[in-house]
């Protein structure tokens, strides 16, 4: 559960999140560049695949869940995402629609997993989290062993 300053306050399955970027600049300027010296180029080069990486190591127990921010929602590409990955399940976020995500206090998602798709309808952010540990909470009662 999680309280009003949306901290969990109890949890019966430990939680563990990390928020990174799919690219980061191959070398930061040693200097402040003027706008009248030109364009600004920035060089990106991919990032460690932390859940690529999370997944080859993680115990018989340990769910890994991705989370994709996409310029529309295209859940083929993220259903194949999830099988490149090695991840139990994709949740995807549409950037580009409007009144949702960033900026607002609205979001919408889709959870997928290999056998999966479940959608959640625009809520509240709080709502759409709470949604979103539902699902994961039946996708480990799935898996438990002996059932």
């Amino acid at each position: 559960a999680v309280d009003e300053g949306n901290r969990v306050v109890w949890s019966d399955e430990p939680v563990a999140i990390r928020i990174a970027s799919d690219d980061e600049a191959k070398r930061l300027p040693l200097r402040k560049e003027s706008q009248r010296e030109g364009t600004l180029r920035l060089e990106l080069e991919p990032t460690e695949d932390i859940v690529r990486g999370a997944a080859q190591a993680r115990g018989a127990d340990t769910l890994v869940i991705a989370f994709a921010a996409e310029m529309g929602a295209d859940v083929e590409r993220a259903r194949e995402k999830l099988r490149a990955k090695g991840a139990d399940a994709v949740v995807l976020n549409d950037v580009s629609r409007a009144g949702t995500g960033f900026d607002s206090e609205r979001n919408a998602a889709v959870f997928i997993t290999a056998e999966r798709t479940v959608e959640i309808p625009e809520t509240t952010k709080r709502d759409v989290a709470e949604r979103i540990l539902d699902q994961v909470l039946e996708l480990r009662r799935e898996r438990k062993p002996g059932r």
